[in-house]
This record gives C-alpha cells, sequence and structure tokens, in this order.
C-alpha cells in the first residue's frame, strides 16, 4: 500500500489517495472470487477452484466492486492509525482505478480538530456576587406567611379565596357522582378545581344554604368524563371557613415555627438560606462564564459536522422533554411560536460552545497526561450503584458504559484545573 497527496486543511478536512497493486491487491480479489463461487461457482470448475482471471472475467464490475469496498475500508483504517486520525464524518471513497493489477482510491473525511496550543490557565471570567438583603428576608417571611394562613370558621357569607366545606349530587347525562352530607368536601373558591364555574356561585352563600344549578363545562376542561358537557348539581354549603394572613411576631414565631423562638432568629435563618441559594447561583453563572472563556480560547475553525452532531443531541433533548408531556417536540415548538429551524438556529451558537469546549478539554486532557485508572472507575460504579440500590452492571448500563463515564471523568478532571488556576472577577449584582 502506497499513500500519496495526504492533506489536512485548516478545516480539518482530511484526503488522500491510496495506491494497493501486486500481491496486495490480488489477496482481496482472490478472497473476494472465493467467496463469490461459494456462491455461484464458475461454469466448468469446482468451487473456489478458477483462477483469479477466469473468475474476473464471469464475475465481471461486481467482483472489483466487492473487493474494493473490503480494501477501502482496511486500508482507510490501517492510515487512521498510523496518522491518529479521528472522523468525526463518514469518510467518503472515489474508486479511480480498480482492475486486475491494481486499486486506486481517494479517501476524504472531516478529521477531530487538534489544538497546536491552548491557553487554560489564568483565565479570567466574571463572577457575580450576590448578598442576600433585608428586603429579601422581608419577600421570604412575606412568602411563608402566606403559605401558612390563619383558617378559621366564619359566620359571613363566602368570598374569594374562602374555603367551603360542601356536600353535592351532580349528574352529567347517564353518569353521577356525589358526596354524601357524612362526607366532607373543602373548596378554596377561586381554584376551580370542582366544576367550571361553580366558584363563583357560592360566592355570597353562607353555611347552611343549598344550590341547583347546571354548568356547561368548557371543553378544554381539565376532567376529560366531562369536559364540553352540561352538569346538573345540587350542594349543600356546610361551612365557611376564611385564611387569613397573620402578622409574623415573636409571639407567632415561638408558638408556629418549630426549631425558634424569636422573629429575629426566624429572619437569620432564612437570610442564611437566601444567601446559600445566591451563592449556589453565583457559582453556576462562573462555572458557565468561564466554560464560555476556556471554549473562546479555542481559535480553529469547527468542523460544520461536529456542530451538527452536538445539535442532534438538542433535539433529542427536546424529543423526550416533549415525549413526557404528551406531546411532539413540534407541537411544543409550536405552542411557543418556534419551528424546528428556529429552535436549530437557537441553540447552534451554544451547541458550537459545547464543541469548542469539548475540544479544549480534550488538549488538556492530553497535555496533563491526565489518567482514570479501572481501580478509580471500578469504585465510581460501585459508589453508585449502592447508592441507587442496583448491580454495578445495571449502573454500568445506566451511564453509557465504562468508556463514556472514563471520558466524562476525565474532561471534569481537565476543567478542575481550568478553575483552580482561573482568576474570577468579582462583580456585585442584585437580584429583582
Amino acid at each position: 500500500m502506497e499513500v500519496r497527496n495526504l492533506i489536512e486543511n485548516e478545516k480539518s478536512e482530511v484526503s488522500f489517495e491510496i495506491l494497493c497493486e501486486g500481491s496486495e491487491w490480488a489477496a482481496y480479489l482472490k478472497k473476494t472470487a472465493a467467496q463469490f463461487q461459494k456462491q455461484k461457482p464458475v461454469p466448468g470448475y469446482r468451487a473456489g477452484k478458477a483462477a483469479l482471471p477466469v473468475a474476473a472475467k464471469f464475475y465481471g464490475k461486481a467482483l472489483f466492486e466487492a473487493a474494493s469496498r473490503e480494501a477501502t475500508n482496511e486500508l482507510m483504517g490501517q492510515v487512521l492509525v498510523e496518522h491518529n486520525f479521528t472522523p468525526v464524518t463518514y469518510p467518503s471513497f472515489i474508486v479511480i482505478t480498480s482492475d486486475l493489477s491494481k486499486l486506486e482510491f481517494i479517501c476524504r473525511f472531516v478529521n477531530y480538530p487538534t489544538l497546536k496550543e491552548l491557553k487554560y490557565k489564568g483565565l479570567e471570567a466574571e463572577k457575580p456576587v450576590r448578598h442576600a438583603t433585608d428586603a429579601d428576608v422581608d419577600k421570604a417571611i412575606d412568602a411563608y406567611m402566606k403559605q401558612h394562613l390563619y383558617v378559621h370558621e366564619v359566620e359571613r357569607p363566602a368570598q374569594m379565596e374562602d374555603i367551603v366545606e360542601l356536600s353535592f349530587t351532580a349528574s352529567c347525562g347517564e353518569e353521577s357522582f356525589s358526596l354524601d352530607r357524612s362526607e366532607k368536601f373543602r373548596l378554596r373558591l377561586g381554584s376551580g378545581i370542582l366544576f367550571a364555574g361553580l366558584d363563583e356561585l357560592l360566592v355570597g352563600k353562607t353555611k347552611g344554604e343549598d344550590l341547583e344549578t347546571t354548568l356547561t363545562m368548557p371543553e378544554d376542561f381539565h376532567r376529560d368524563d366531562i369536559a364540553g358537557k352540561a352538569v346538573d348539581l345540587k350542594v349543600h354549603v356546610r361551612g365557611v371557613w376564611a385564611r387569613d394572613l397573620l402578622e409574623c411576631t415573636d409571639e407567632y414565631v415561638k408558638e408556629k415555627v418549630k426549631g425558634f423562638d424569636t422573629l429575629e432568629q426566624f429572619r437569620e435563618h432564612q437570610r442564611e438560606t437566601i444567601q446559600k441559594r445566591y451563592d449556589k447561583k453565583s457559582e453556576e453563572e462562573y462555572i458557565q462564564n468561564l466554560e464560555t472563556v476556556l471554549a473562546n480560547e479555542v481559535k480553529i475553525e469547527i468542523p460544520s459536522g461536529m456542530v451538527d452532531t452536538a445539535l442532534v443531541r438538542h433535539v433529542n433533548g427536546l424529543r423526550n422533554i416533549a415525549q413526557q408531556q404528551g406531546k411532539t417536540a413540534e407541537q411544543a415548538l409550536k405552542e411557543e411560536g418556534l419551528t424546528m429551524d428556529d429552535f436549530i438556529n437557537m441553540r447552534r451558537p451554544f451547541a458550537t460552545l459545547q464543541v469548542k469546549k469539548s475540544i479544549a478539554l480534550d488538549y488538556i486532557i492530553q497535555n496533563e497526561n491526565l489518567t482514570i485508572d479501572q481501580a478509580e472507575l471500578d469504585r465510581y460504579f460501585e459508589r453508585n450503584a449502592k447508592a441507587a440500590e442496583v448491580t454495578v452492571e445495571e449502573m454500568k448500563r445506566r451511564l453509557g458504559g465504562e468508556d463514556e463515564v472514563r471520558d466524562q471523568m476525565l474532561s471534569d478532571r481537565a476543567f478542575e484545573i481550568v478553575k483552580e488556576n482561573a482568576k474570577p472577577i468579582l462583580k456585585e449584582v442584585t437580584e429583582e
């Protein structure tokens, strides 16, 4: 085999010619001819006994095409190993000559980009700094109190947001359903969870009153069994409860909030909780900023095929989310006023950054000679299998296998080097 005109351009596009002749090419032809003769022997010859020129004349173009397919794949594989190529697109072949004397073909593909250099230490990235304010704490306390309203029975007529206790009988065509007077059903007026339009009719009703009415449910009502249908109702109001917002005081905290004796203690707890949430958010944003800075250090042109592959993962992720919601990806996008082309165009810059980040991390892995030994990999699977209460083999299946996990662990380790040597630029920000 002779490799000629091997070229790799700045776009990582690789092309080369291969000449295979003499006994090497004859071996491919003889092997293929023998396979052909097993299926359809050459007339006048026992299977496998016809000379190569005779077999070539009998089988014609089909023999050379089959031998060329096997030879191109094997010979290309040798070139990939010899030159450490990693195609990111499926190689294409153009056969120039295929006869009894030789095989000549051209091979083309896009190679995984390699960096000659990369700055990955001392990178500067913006890191937001947030502080929990008194206003944040006030808002959190207010939200807590709204979730712990004082619910008490009242004698007045029901109002929106009150809770009414009722029993009812209802019928819809041949279907009927009821709650008799020995059962309790409590409905918050305004929630609309029982029958569309009933909440409004109950406003102004008092304990002991009855209501008879017919309501037509909307076509998109959340109960499919009565959506779009007329429902006859007989309702008895058993009681009305108000939901009052109380003031958060020392007395309230001591009596109602477990673990705290004073309002100040409760406020400090809320402040710490908010600050932890802010710190986590800031760290996540810093990591994203640092990843973007690292990706932008990759100055080479990125093959479009790699970006397209990353976009496929984005689309598949969208399809999985939509499927969980009982929709197609196209339906989910239509609800947002988007098409699949819109989605792909929106995600392309992010997919490009992902590819650049991957190339950068691969460079760091090689430059830092990072490795994950089998013992460490085994411990990882064992630890996760134990936590999930499954077998190690099942955990390997869930995580995509050893190679997938090893690659991810190496990438994580490479990014830790970036992070340890980075210079965060602190920027004070406030939450709205």
